[in-house]
């Protein structure tokens, strides 16, 4: 079973669409884990009549506001899948986006150093979002994805929970914030490979008010945290040097018009 976990914050006008999403899949097997990070809107009760529904299986849970990375390690808790699959409240899926997981995943299973799969994402009029790479498939780490095969934009990762779970998102007092790739690129790190598969299983748009749109905020008021994801990116021996210089003077830029601390040396992570 695929484990879809949506960390959401005030989306129940949004929400519904990717329920009504999950409805069409053409494939039943994925539980939805819903976690509500403190929603003050009518969250709560849409997931109660789509509970009352029994249309599809839904894990439900509340908690106190945040941040979405603490939503998602909830998530991983309480998933009872072989995989799990971030999907936010406001996109939706392609109806054979299930079965599709479903049936990539039954041919790389048993590889051990495969921790999941991916597809594309694209806007609602199914535009892709950045770019892909030539052919079908390929198997490669995210650094190599992104790097080698200049890959850009987001992506529609699917991992296996027995190796998500390893790497939960770390947690600063005050802080709601944490890029994901900081967990991506953890996995990748430690020898992880993914299978890219050149197919649009996603849709989604970045809304005015989501977290996409919000930008240099969510890192200024995430200070720790955006910090721990730029040290990382500058150790990793797999991140090319360009990058890494680009990186550097965005973050001194930053730090220095908002009057933050360098803390690229002296961060202490409170797990």
């Amino acid at each position: 079973m695929i484990s879809v976990i949506t960390a959401t914050y005030n989306r129940a006008y949004s929400i519904i669409n990717l329920y009504k999403s999950l409805l069409l899949q053409t494939n039943k097997k994925f539980e939805w884990v819903v976690i509500d990070d403190g929603s003050t809107d009518n969250t709560k009760e849409t997931i109660k009549r789509i509970v009352d529904e029994k249309k599809v299986i839904v894990n439900y849970l509340y908690q106190t506001n945040s941040g979405k990375h603490i939503a998602l390690n909830n998530g991983v808790k309480l998933a009872n899948g072989e995989l799990v699959f971030f999907v936010d409240s406001d996109d939706i899926l392609t109806e054979h986006c299930i079965e599709f997981i479903s049936e990539e995943w039954e041919l790389i299973k048993n590889e051990k150093r495969i921790a999941g799969l991916s597809g594309n994402k694209a806007y609602l009029d199914r535009r892709l979002i950045g770019t892909t790479f030539d052919g079908l498939k390929v198997n490669a780490n995210s650094f190599d994805f992104r790097y080698k095969l200049k890959v850009t934009g987001d992506k529609a990762e699917v991992f296996k929970k027995s190796i998500i779970e390893k790497y939960p998102f770390p947690q600063f007092s005050n802080e709601k914030f944490i890029p994901e790739a900081l967990i991506f690129n953890r996995i990748a790190n430690d020898g992880y490979i993914l299978s890219w598969i050149n197919e649009i299983i996603y849709l989604c748009e970045y809304r005015d008010d989501g977290l996409t749109k919000q930008g240099r905020n969510l890192f200024v008021n995430s200070w720790n945290g955006y910090s721990l994801y730029i040290r990382e990116m500058l150790n990793y021996r797999s991140v090319p040097h360009v990058f890494k210089a680009k990186l550097l003077i965005n973050y001194v830029i930053m730090s220095i018009k908002f009057k933050k601390k360098f803390k690229l040396f002296t961060i202490r992570e409170e797990l």
